[in-house]
């Protein structure tokens, strides 16, 4: 009877582990379908965002290519600089090393109605071989896909297309699934692409999953408390869940943070291009007076000494602007030189007309009470800070407006010194409240911030801040509707005897 009942139980308890062992082993499998999916679609739709964000900053890239030519060779035709950008984008994109072996493309589109002969590859990092040859519209890949006709047609609809197709790997003879996301420049008729194997997406999975077997094991080994280790699992699947889903929300966040980043960006250097345009102007300007005055050795070694000040000007103007944008940590370099401030206020002076070129505004620089003229300072940092607060007074400065730029003394309670106060103050619009906040934040803070607005007035004041820093000194700014917009620095410079 006992051993009847003993022989009951027995069986009951094989069941019962049988059907726990089942219940887990069937568990762990599903819940590793569903995280595996989970999983494959985040990296996929950030995949897809990664794609779509280096394509676009390309075309920016190309914009400013563009700008800098004009204002470096006003003289070349568009079409000589589109030979140039080209050559430039061949050399940067075939040095592009992606992590996962992408890489992108460019193709000329000559008939946007497809056929035969309808673009031709123009860069191809993957295909250097083939670039020149004609493309067609017909062309199927390994599945019987049209790949350039299904691209164009998505061009042609929205201007930007995601596609899947067949292709040869890089650095590889093996074919493969492709996600590709092709966007038009429209300017010359480009489509640039970028694409990356599916396979690299399930390799990108699968390390993420080696994090998730070791739990699973220990699951399967203490599949007696399978009922419990389910609930904990269940629960544990619940909060990483959520987890992937505050991680797909931040990289969604920072990748729209980086299209404002990259747009601000683009704007500012733009606007760099236009700055150092305008001394190219004065270097013209001063070439030609010097080879007018070429017999005349005193007011030649006057031109040229200009030449050389606007020469180091735009050298450190384009230094500045390449660490603000891509090197924010490193430092401000200053150098100090015994100089006049009235030699500065001179060079202001004669900046003018190339500062308000095409603007229906006056700029009025004139002194306070000045006891000392002669500092050691870095002349070339003052001329960047007053030329940036002139170029962001004219900017906001109503038509037909006059701007005021005032340099005075204000004693200093350390010995040997002075503080010398700049104050520049039209009487415009005002900037916008948004915008003017934004500033004030920067001029706190010594860094732009990423969210901030797509206006690259935050960059220059970015420089002009951290230059001021580096200098021990200080700026102000105040801005009311209707009544304009006044900047005041004040410098702290070493006295130097007047012989």
């Amino acid at each position: 009877m006992n051993a009847s009942l003993n022989k009951k139980k027995t069986i009951i308890a094989i069941v019962i582990l049988t059907l726990a062992t089942i219940i887990v082993v069937a568990g762990a499998v599903f819940i590793t379908s569903v995280i595996k999916k989970s999983l494959y679609q985040t990296v996929f739709d950030a995949k897809k965002e990664v794609l779509e964000d280096s394509v676009e900053n390309t075309k920016s890239h190309i914009d400013n290519m563009r700008a800098q030519l004009r204002a470096t060779h006003p003289e070349w035709t568009e079409e000589q600089i589109k030979d140039e950008v080209t050559e430039s984008l061949r050399d940067f994109l075939y040095s592009m090393n992606y992590i996962d072996d992408s890489y992108i493309w460019v193709q000329e589109v000559y008939n946007f109605d497809g056929g035969d002969k309808y673009a031709i590859r123009l860069i191809h990092p993957n295909l250097k071989d083939t670039e020149g040859t004609l493309l067609s519209t017909g062309t199927t890949d390994s599945e019987g896909n049209h790949p350039y006709k299904e691209e164009l047609e998505g061009i042609k609809k929205d201007g930007h297309v995601f596609l899947n197709y067949t292709f040869k790997e890089l650095y590889s003879d093996r074919v493969s699934m492709k996600l590709t996301y092709s966007s038009l420049y429209p300017d010359y008729n480009w489509i640039i692409s970028r694409g990356v194997s599916i396979n690299k997406l399930d390799d990108a999975v699968e390390k993420i999953q080696e994090v998730e077997f070791p739990i699973i094991l220990v699951i399967v080994i203490i599949y007696g408390i399978a009922v419990v280790t389910i609930l904990i699992y269940a629960f544990m699947l619940w909060h990483r869940a959520n987890g992937l889903e505050d991680i797909k929300k931040k990289l969604s966040k920072e990748i729209d943070l980086s299209h404002k980043a990259n747009k601000a960006r683009a704007k500012f250097l733009f606007d760099l291009s236009n700055d150092v345009g305008t001394q190219v102007d004065e270097v013209s300007k001063y070439t030609d007076l010097a080879i007018e005055n070429i017999d005349n050795r005193e007011k030649l070694e006057e031109y040229l000494e200009k030449v050389k000040e606007i020469e180091l000007y735009a050298k450190n103007l384009l230094n500045d602007a390449n660490k603000m944008v891509f090197f924010e940590d490193e430092n401000i370099e200053i150098i100090e030189t015994k100089m006049d401030l009235r030699d500065n206020t001179k060079n202001i002076r004669g900046i003018i007309p190339s500062l308000i070129k095409n603007k229906d505004v006056e700029i009025d620089v004139g002194e306070g009470e000045i006891t000392h003229y002669i500092v050691y300072a870095d002349e070339i940092r003052l001329r960047q800070i007053s030329m940036v607060l002139l170029t962001s007074a004219v900017r906001f400065a109503r038509p037909g407006g006059i701007i005021k730029c005032n340099l005075s003394e204000v004693t200093s309670k350390k010995e040997g010194y002075a503080i010398y106060r700049l104050t520049v103050e039209d009487k415009g619009v005002s900037i916008p409240e948004e915008l003017f906040n934004q500033m004030v934040a920067i001029l706190q803070e010594g860094t732009a911030r990423e969210d901030s607005s797509e206006n690259s007035t935050r960059y220059s004041l970015s420089i002009i801040k951290r230059i001021l820093d580096s200098m021990n000194g200080t700026i102000t700014m105040e801005s009311k509707i209707g009544n304009g917009t006044k900047f005041v620095v004040d410098i702290p410079l070493r006295i130097a005897e007047d012989k």
